[in-house]
């Protein structure tokens, strides 16, 4: 049986907003009985883009909730850009895992030496200190991680098509990559020269996780090739993390955000999503980011139930 998650209407608790800032890159885990959100964010301003572009120079922040669906309450800046290091620009798309004891963050930085990569940050509790590493760890674009029993790693991140590399919109493949621990070295799983998703399909924005059997990532539908739907959500799934196959062309999410009280925010974004899982690796919620069409942004935590693939969704 293929199974797939489905979103709920989200409770007006669970957006997070920020006055005078845009929020995005969700990630949440839970501590003890309260719930930690990291996100990036930059400061707004009231013109017509809200300055939208200022995430190149971006910072990471923490919020935290009694529930998985909030209220969030912002409760500090954890990482700025730093001088004359890999990430002296920007401090982007962090995600928060668990690994031996201890908290690890990692995030995409810039310098204005080469192109953006992605380090490690760790610490004893989730309110830090946090320190961080002098260069950065995986070599792959905005990667999602899975840490085994074991100790291992398997990541999933995009790269341009060495086919067509310089085509522009880039055509976004996705690679698998693996490490006998989550701060060793990373080798390519597969064939570099092919593409991991199945149909030419392009990504961005991947989340990962490893159900006991199977991989599954959800991304955003690049070019709109798996769902009809520009950037769209869409859910993947492999059992040896070399070939992936599309579980449904129904989108996990679009660009309408449905609301418990009944209202439908339309969007001109949602994009960025990131599992939420409980002690048995089942999604119970599913983060996402999104602007309104008048340009306000932030979080938002979609509840989501785990079921069969609905039969006319093929």
């Amino acid at each position: 049986m293929i199974e797939t998650i489905s979103c709920g209407p989200t409770p007006e608790t669970a957006l997070f907003t920020m006055p005078e800032f845009h929020v995005w890159d969700p990630s949440v885990i839970r501590v003890g009985n309260r719930y930690h959100l990291f996100a990036s964010r930059w400061p707004s301003d009231k013109t017509d883009d809200r300055n939208f572009e200022g995430w190149k120079k971006s910072h990471v922040i923490r919020a935290s909730a009694d529930s998985l669906f909030g209220p969030y309450v912002s409760e500090e800046v954890v990482i700025r850009p730093r001088p004359d290091q890999w990430d002296c620009i920007g401090n982007h798309n962090p995600k928060v895992l668990r690994v031996d004891g201890r908290f690890l963050l990692y995030y995409l930085g810039s310098t204005n030496k080469g192109p953006w990569a992605t380090g490690f940050a760790w610490a004893e509790r989730i309110e830090g200190p946090w320190t961080r590493g002098t260069d950065w760890s995986i070599p792959t674009n905005n990667p999602a991680l899975w840490i085994h029993d074991d100790g291992s790693a398997y990541c999933v991140g995009k790269k341009r098509s060495p086919l067509v590399p310089d085509v522009k919109p880039w055509t976004n493949w996705m690679e698998a990559l693996r490490a006998d621990r989550v701060d060793g070295s990373y080798k390519v799983v597969g064939d570099p020269m092919t593409n991991r998703l199945p149909g030419d399909y392009e990504l961005e924005d991947p989340t990962l996780w490893w159900d006991g059997q199977c991989y599954h990532v959800i991304v955003t539908d690049w070019k709109a090739k798996a769902t009809g739907i520009e950037r769209a959500g869409v859910h993947y799934r492999s059992s040896d993390g070399v070939t992936y196959e599309l579980v449904s062309p129904r989108p996990v999410f679009d660009h309408t955000l449905p609301m418990e009280d009944g209202r439908v925010i339309a969007l001109a974004r949602h994009e960025r999503p990131q599992v939420v899982l409980d002690d048995r690796h089942c999604p119970i919620a599913l983060c996402t980011s999104y602007r309104e069409r008048h340009g306000e942004s932030g979080i938002a935590v979609l509840p989501v139930q785990w079921g069969p693939v609905s039969p006319t969704a093929e």
